[in-house]
């Protein structure tokens, strides 16, 4: 995809953990000005009415689900794996649509066995009616097909460390400061950002918002050289959706 600019800045989201109040979805965005922000949406469509106008959304959801094995094979799980190595349990298998539309956890992974011939761990099932409310977002307004499109951290975080996936526990205070210390990087406000988030929010969230704020600069760099995809022919599935992963490579590090 051709490199541009534009918009209100670039958008990284991902998925809240239930802690308290907070089960929705955190945001971090930033923009050319050096302006940057956070907060926590209860929905999609909150956030992106919100960031209607942003140059760039990248979430960490799967977008795009299979219907049949054809399907899932296109998907760019699998692919994306093999980038990650040591990091490779971060990229969960996708569900298919019918068992994401599932009424419950045990019809979900029998619909699964049956249209993929895999079941669904519970981090899979954890993540379904957060995959279920971004695909009903795009379904009911496909002008965010192509606008809203699926990244993910820990591969953002491998290419900012010269394409070697970072192997330290993110949930951990050093796991945190060695990707808060890359991020700086590329992002010069990254720790400022990060201590503002430390005494907004419980430390169970910071990181998914470290996640989101990765997304962040991955879309800047995106908008900036030019994204890349995996695969590097992306399929649609049933519904028109495209199955990718989208990054960016670092041309330039921030002084």
């Amino acid at each position: 995809m051709e490199a541009r600019t534009g918009g209100t800045g670039w958008v990284g989201i991902d998925s809240c953990k239930r802690v308290g109040k907070y089960r929705g979805w955190a945001v971090f965005w930033h923009d050319l000005s050096g302006r940057y922000g956070f907060a926590d949406y209860p929905d999609i469509t909150k956030l992106m009415t919100e960031h209607n106008d942003a140059g760039c959304l990248l979430i960490d959801i799967p977008i795009g689900l299979p219907e049949n094995s054809q399907q899932n094979v296109a998907r760019p799980d699998q692919k994306l794996r093999s980038r990650l190595p040591g990091k490779a349990s971060s990229v969960f298998n996708t569900p298919c649509r019918q068992a994401v539309y599932a009424q419950d956890k045990q019809t979900a992974k029998a619909c699964n066995l049956q249209v993929l011939q895999k079941s669904l761990s519970e981090q899979s099932l954890g993540f379904t009616p957060k995959i279920r409310e971004v695909d009903q977002f795009l379904l009911e307004q496909p002008q965010y097909i192509g606008r809203l499109r699926e990244s993910h951290p820990e591969y953002g975080f491998a290419i900012l460390n010269g394409n070697k996936p970072l192997v330290s526990k993110k949930t951990l205070p050093e796991g945190l400061k060695e990707r808060t210390q890359l991020l700086s990087e590329y992002f010069i406000q990254a720790e400022q950002a990060m201590a503002e988030i430390q005494n907004r929010y419980p430390k169970q969230l910071l990181d998914d918002f470290m996640d989101a704020m990765v997304l962040s600069v991955i879309g800047r760099l995106g908008m900036q050289y030019g994204f890349s995809t995996i695969p590097q022919q992306p399929v649609g599935d049933s519904r028109g959706i495209p199955m990718e992963i989208v990054y960016s490579e670092p041309r330039l590090k921030e002084s």
